[in-house]
């Protein structure tokens, strides 16, 4: 196996390194030249900006191949179709790029050996990664593979030893060999369910890999498709061919369901300025949590940002009267939404008839009364403090607007 993948990497590496020399201009501040039909390319020297304008498709190679490694920032106009094969392979001190929007394939080797690059921004417009694409960009930390991309290379991020972060988009069919084999920084890796198969050495030494989720959609991995490092534990469906390959491979498996929800948030009441607390709970394994709202009258529901967790306190107040919540619940395998709760905002009720003090005579009734307004339903509870005494007690059962209290020696001063 290791004779093979030394034979690929050196087969891809001649490949990359068969590049067209080209004429160029040059003067003391600038080198330019062509690099296809309708494209041309301008080096300024004293920054190390290399920029690409005109419409249509990069030729193979680097015309600016004398230059490479003095290439800090490349700059790609719109209007470039593609990133051509071994455009800036071995541009060891490139650090930034802007691909625009019009290209729509990265061929074979196009960044391969950049390694300074850090970060990389892939448009949406980008369908096609190609072999050994980005190969060897050993300071790349995190990457974002847009929905577009329907197809990575073999080898496209191999030896990608910095890269901690990784999104592989749902378009994906097939993960082919290599292609992040030796991202020794990887940690963790969800393989989106559009996936069918994973090839040979697909992840292999990736030594900090400590779980990867692969769905019930992956019908075939390859021979050392992953590291079998002590801390790796694969995650997939029961009878999956992801539990076969762990059990073959000695690398513990765990069981995940598609999220299920157990408990349902409640709809609240709380008065203006008071906070109400909405809870969900799940159950399916590696489990995720947004919450949405919707405000009353609105047709279409907002993710809330930051809001994650499997309860969600909201403080009540006029702009959020009548307000839905609801809750994303989502893992690997699926994705669930609650049920929508309510929150109630309501004024607190304003007393428009106060009770009045009375004086009467050992063993007669007295009767006091109180008035109120307010939204919904009223309760009532009567309260008394004797004379001398220094706090309120409820006084049980008295939960009407009147109070009937007979006058005696036990209760002369008492207050209500």
């Amino acid at each position: 196996m290791k004779k093979r993948i030394l034979s690929i990497l050196l087969a891809l590496a001649l490949l990359c390194a068969v590049l067209p020399a080209a004429a160029y201009r040059a003067s003391a501040a600038t080198t330019s030249g062509s690099c296809g039909d309708n494209l041309n390319w301008t080096f300024e020297n004293a920054t190390g900006t290399l920029t690409i304008t005109g419409r249509g498709k990069m030729d193979s190679g680097s015309p600016w191949e004398s230059l490479k490694s003095s290439i800090k920032k490349v700059v790609i106009g719109n209007g470039v179709t593609n990133i051509g094969r071994s455009a800036f392979y071995e541009c060891s001190a490139l650090t930034s790029v802007t691909i625009p929007d019009s290209v729509t394939s990265i061929d074979y080797c196009a960044f391969d050996c950049c390694y300074s690059l850090k970060s990389v921004t892939i448009p949406n417009s980008v369908t096609s990664i190609g072999i050994a694409g980005f190969d060897c960009c050993v300071s790349l930390t995190s990457l974002t593979i847009p929905n577009s991309v329907t197809s990575i290379g073999a080898w496209a991020f191999e030896g990608c030893e910095s890269l901690t972060s990784l999104t592989i988009p749902d378009s994906v069919t097939v993960i082919d060999n290599g292609t992040f084999h030796y991202c020794a920084s990887l940690t963790s890796v969800t393989i989106p369910s559009g996936v069918t198969s994973i090839g040979e050495v697909a992840f292999d030494e990736c030594y900090s890999l400590t779980s990867v989720v692969i769905p019930a959609s992956v019908t075939s991995i390859g021979g050392g498709a992953f590291c079998s490092n002590d801390d790796l534990v694969i995650y997939g469906v029961a009878g999956s061919t992801a539990e076969t390959y762990a059990n073959e491979n000695n690398i513990p498996f765990i069981a995940l369901n598609a999220p299920k929800i157990t408990t349902q948030p409640k709809s609240a009441t709380v008065a203006v300025g008071k906070s109400a607390t909405f809870t969900v709970a799940a159950a399916g394994g590696m489990l995720s949590y947004q919450w949405q709202y919707k405000r009353s009258g609105a047709t279409a529901w907002s993710n809330w940002s930051g809001k994650t967790e499997a309860s969600l306190t909201v403080k009540g107040g006029s702009n959020n009267n009548g307000c839905q919540y609801r809750c994303v619940v989502s893992n690997p395998l699926g994705t669930m939404t609650s049920n929508a709760a309510t929150l109630t905002v309501m004024n607190p009720p304003t007393i428009t008839t106060q009770p009045k003090s009375v004086s009467l005579a050992s063993g007669e009734c007295m009767t006091f009364s109180c008035a109120a307004a307010g939204e919904g339903t009223l309760s009532y509870q009567w309260q008394y403090k004797r004379s001398g005494a220094t706090s309120w007690t409820n006084w049980s059962g008295k939960a009407e607007t009147i109070l009937n209290v007979l006058a005696g020696s036990n209760n002369n001063g008492c207050q209500y």
